[in-house]
């Protein structure tokens, strides 16, 4: 059960470029090992590619380069506000010849990091990339809820944004994950003028529109929905729903690649990547917040010789029961991600805290954990054979944030050498680190004490 979920530094690539628009620039760039260059054709596709996964290859450091002539001075703000919302610590670096240079002044004014000339090379933007950023006033993360609200802040106003930061704020939530949907309406009532367009969802259309004409939102033959609005011209209308359908398709692909980037196709839990993106953000929330946060690693015991004796096919029930009971059990704001072949953690996370009064973390978790390991040796896996019930146990390790470990690596070792305690001590048994002991009130004074359930 050793884990490296974080990378450490390595040789290679140190600085991941993404360089917007038709460049010279790309030919000198390509040739330095220290960077690692992606192509983009305009602005907006460069903020997709931003917020694509970073594997354990991939450096962790990113410029976007993007020539001046792409973007009007409203149009860099917009850009540049939308690219550190995706990701705080981009350089974002303004493209110029010489000559435009010497036209266009401060370049900070308009959101940019540094301008650079056409003419630079690799060592040329290390060095400029190198430069410590102007003070910015420090953006906390947000919670999802925190999200929605500010959002819907944004459709409040809607008709008092211009259409081209819509499309911003439209592609922010896009891109973090939200739906979108809403927002893409708000931006075709403002593109129309119309306040009275509806949008009712399903392959048929709505009865109960009356004389209003309707328009289908389709693409490839796949109906999202359906259009409504007396106050337009059934051509007009006819072109907010092609228009519509452009952007549902994109949210909808958008979220089926999310799900096939971060979700495990066999057991439908998230995946180790999402594991490793998302448990860092949660703790700094955790510690924003000033509350705990656990971590249940487990897996289960003896695995490979189900695989041997009953098959693969039985295994890979065994798997995909196994999180179908967990899920059962924990809270709507808890994860489970599949991490291994047979090795899982679940976050217990509650960003708004407790539900109850008389709720305590983790003592509520620590009965939702036992609760679990008691339905796996009781569950009756029908690949296994009538003989088999209560012979299927598992093994794991607690730990609790910030006792237990202080950052994501610290509480992942933590509950690694629990759960191989567990082993240790003759499986069946979630060993639980003072962090839990302490939170739970069976502190017994010693760092290094455990318990079990």
């Amino acid at each position: 059960m050793t884990h490296a979920p974080f990378p450490a530094e390595q040789d290679g690539p140190d600085l991941r470029v993404i360089l917007v628009g038709p460049s010279d620039l790309d030919r000198r760039l390509r040739k330095s090992p220290a960077i690692e260059l992606v192509r983009s054709l305009s602005p907006v596709a460069s903020l997709a590619e931003l917020t694509l996964p970073i594997d354990g290859e991939s450096p962790r450091r990113t410029a976007i380069i993007v020539s001046h002539r792409l973007l009007s001075g409203a149009e860099a703000q917009q850009f540049t506000s939308a690219a550190r919302s995706l990701d705080p610590e981009v350089r974002i670096v303004a493209l110029a010849t010489d000559a435009d240079a010497e036209q266009l002044g401060d370049v900070q004014e308009l959101g940019f990091d540094a301008l650079i000339s056409d003419r630079a090379d690799a060592r040329d933007l290390q060095v400029l990339v190198a430069t410590p950023r102007q003070p910015q006033t420090r953006r906390e993360p947000e919670h999802a809820g925190d999200r929605a609200e500010s959002q819907e802040r944004a459709l409040s106003h809607a008709s008092d944004i211009d259409p081209a930061s819509m499309e911003i704020l439209l592609l922010r939530a896009l891109l973090a994950g939200d739906d979108a949907t809403n927002m893409s309406l708000s931006l075709l009532k403002q593109r129309v003028g119309a306040a009275d367009l509806t949008f009712a969802p399903g392959a048929e259309p709505p009865k109960d529109i009356g004389d209003a004409p309707v328009a289908e939102v389709s693409r490839n033959d796949h109906t999202f929905g359906w259009l409504s609005c007396a106050s337009v011209s059934t051509s007009e209308l006819a072109d907010g729903a092609r228009w519509l359908s452009y952007w549902m398709a994109l949210i909808e692909q958008h979220l089926q690649l999310k799900r096939a980037a971060f979700e495990d196709s066999l057991t439908e839990s998230w995946n180790r990547r999402y594991f490793d993106q998302y448990l860092p953000r949660a703790l700094e929330q955790a510690r924003i917040d000033r509350r705990d946060l656990t971590l249940l690693l487990f897996d289960i015991d003896d695995f490979k010789t189900y695989n041997d004796e009953f098959g693969h096919a039985a295994g890979d029930e065994i798997l995909r029961e196994t999180v179908k009971l967990l899920k059962s059990v924990i809270r709507p704001t808890d994860l489970v991600c599949r991490i291994g072949g047979d090795e899982f953690v679940v976050i217990f996370d509650e960003p708004k805290g407790p539900r109850t009064t008389t709720s305590r973390h983790p003592s509520s978790i620590s009965a939702i954990a036992a609760r679990f390991q008691r339905q796996i040796v009781e569950h009756r896996f029908p690949k296994l054979g009538p003989e088999a019930l209560g012979t299927l146990t598992i093994s794991g390790g607690m730990a609790t944030y910030p006792w237990d470990g202080h950052d994501a690596v610290s509480l992942l070792e933590r509950a690694d050498q629990l759960a191989l305690q567990s082993k240790g001590a003759g499986k069946n048994l979630i060993t639980l680190g003072q962090g839990a002991l302490r939170a739970i009130g069976r502190d017994q004074g010693d760092e290094k004490a455990t318990g079990s359930l």
